[in-house]
């Protein structure tokens, strides 16, 4: 196989569809049937944020798990934010697409705190503690 030209026209389509610059984990399947083991290594060196799996035999999987997982934590925040009950949707929001670590109802609103995408901090900042 030209791992190459393969990499090459994906990231030219990367570039073509905007997506160029996210955050990617570049997985290189069917590592099983290569003649020479050592070439996977070889390859994954070439490649910035790739892992050599075989989807067909279960191995490397974990490796991409564990990539994948790096990648989005590099892509949350860590906060602290005090919600106004008023606020609900902003408080399911968290839920939503973060990772709450502890909840507190006050008398003033919702003390949370865990890890949200980068791109929703905004919409916290005046609740942050």
């Amino acid at each position: 196989p030209n791992v190459q030209q393969q990499m090459s026209t994906v990231e030219q389509l990367l570039t073509d569809l905007g997506a160029s610059e996210k955050a990617m984990i570049v997985a290189l399947n069917k590592i099983d049937k290569l003649l020479d083991p050592d070439l996977a290594q070889e390859v994954t060196r070439r490649y910035p944020h790739s892992v050599a799996i075989s989807a067909l035999r279960g191995v490397g999987t974990g490796d991409l798990l564990e990539g994948i997982e790096q990648a989005l934590i590099k892509q949350m925040a860590k906060i602290t934010a005090l919600i106004p009950y008023s606020s609900g949707k902003l408080l399911s929001l968290f839920h939503r697409q973060g990772v709450v670590e502890s909840e507190k109802y006050q008398e003033d609103g919702t003390l949370v705190a865990g890890m949200i995408p980068v791109w929703h901090v905004a919409a916290f900042t005046r609740y942050l503690q």
